[in-house]
């Protein structure tokens, strides 16, 4: 087996109840695309089963192509890793930089999304915090980076915890208000209005590769990331999908706001329970942001050979000195910085799918095999960055 511990004496700490946390907290989180992303996203509500279930059976050929990969591969890498085993380290280092270069930008832009309106939406009067409040989640997420990582991932465990509990409390409370969906898994509406959400939400479940970038430090190496990486994701596709039952009978005035599942907690159980949705809400995004802050710097730690803290340092400082220059215009700041990281985004996917063949011919793989699902997830792949370059040339 080709099993590539990273560089610079990264010692294996990670064990699995902690890798399937991490993987769960990447996987959008789950609160966050049940209550805040997947209302705007899954249509037509009324089928908001089937469109999750075959979301998450379309996103399985990516996953299928990330586990084949992970049993060779487990390094503090991740998809550079994956692309330099099939196409070499020129090539990797083009991923390698393009993926780095979404994720610097999502950083900061994420804080400003929770700070400037998630925020905002769930509790009033946080005007005069907001600017200090951009400082200080950024400032106490890089903190996370100079603690031993097992302490670190307690916290993202603790979070991953804290949603799925707000969440199936919320899928309670929203399917007891507006009644249970014994339809949700039926096809209600045009076939193309399905297709494009079924689509569209499998594209939310990106980030569920943060994980392969602790491939070096899991207990068990190979097998702890595959195993934590299937868990993780299945968890969350769970959750999600009973979160998003929850909305099936519900209209526009509940999914139109900044925070749609704030206003169907408020109608269920009350204000209380809306001000919790909301912070968990938060959460969740920010959960998610630590999460690509850690990978962040093992990728870099990976692609050049210096030590993980002096990685995790440059990381830090610039997710901070970005975040201090959001403040001259947080509007601005996001929307200039949004499409940008996704178009960098999914054109650093590519280069996995296309490397996944010449992986699997060189490891002995089915060859027919490989390039379905190659080609599938580069499809999937390009129909996001599809989407992501006319959304950037229409605005």
């Amino acid at each position: 087996m080709l099993f590539a511990r990273a560089k610079g004496g990264l010692k294996p700490t990670v064990a699995l109840p902690l890798f399937v946390a991490f993987t769960v907290v990447s996987t959008g989180g789950p609160l966050a695309l049940a209550a805040l992303y997947g209302p705007t996203v899954v249509s037509p509500l009324s089928s908001a089963g089937l469109e999750v279930v075959l979301a998450a059976v379309l996103f399985g050929l990516p996953m299928a192509v990330w586990y084949a990969f992970s049993g060779q591969v487990a390094s503090a890498g991740g998809l550079y890793a994956f692309v330099e085993a099939g196409l070499g380290r020129r090539l990797a280092l083009v991923q390698g930089a393009l993926w780095t270069v979404s994720y610097f930008l999502y950083l900061p832009y994420t804080v400003t999304y929770v700070v400037y309106y998630v925020l905002p939406t769930v509790v009033g009067g946080t005007g005069p915090y907001r600017p200090w409040l951009e400082v200080l989640l950024p400032v106490g997420i890089a903190a996370l980076g100079f603690v031993r990582l097992r302490r670190a991932l307690l916290i993202v465990g603790a979070l991953a915890v804290l949603q799925l509990a707000v969440l199936l409390a919320f899928a309670i409370a929203g399917m007891g208000h507006l009644g249970t969906a014994p339809g949700a898994f039926g096809a209600h509406g045009a076939a193309r209005h399905i297709f494009g959400g079924t689509v569209n939400f499998s594209l939310l479940f990106i980030c569920v590769s943060l994980p392969l970038f602790l491939g070096g430090e899991a207990i068990g190496g190979a097998r702890t990331v595959r195993r934590g990486l299937s868990w993780g994701f299945v968890l969350s596709v769970a959750f999600v999908l009973l979160g998003l039952l929850a909305w099936v009978h519900a209209g526009p005035a509940l999914t139109g706001g900044q925070v749609p599942g704030l206003a169907l907690a408020q109608q269920s159980w009350g204000h209380p329970f809306a001000v919790v949705v909301g912070f968990s809400v938060a959460a969740s995004v920010a959960g998610l942001i630590v999460a690509e802050y850690l990978a962040l710097s093992r990728l870099l730690h990976a692609m050049s050979g210096m030590a993980l803290k002096a990685t995790t340092l440059w990381v830090a400082a610039g997710f901070v000195v970005a975040d201090l220059l959001s403040l001259i215009n947080p509007d601005a700041f996001y929307n200039d910085l949004l499409k940008p990281s996704l178009v960098a985004l999914w054109a650093a996917q590519l280069p996995v799918f296309v490397a996944f063949p010449f992986f699997a011919r060189r490891h002995r793989f089915s060859l027919s095999g490989s390039l379905v699902l190659a080609c599938g997830s580069a499809a999937l792949m390009s129909y996001g960055l599809y989407t992501a370059i006319v959304s950037a040339v229409s605005s």
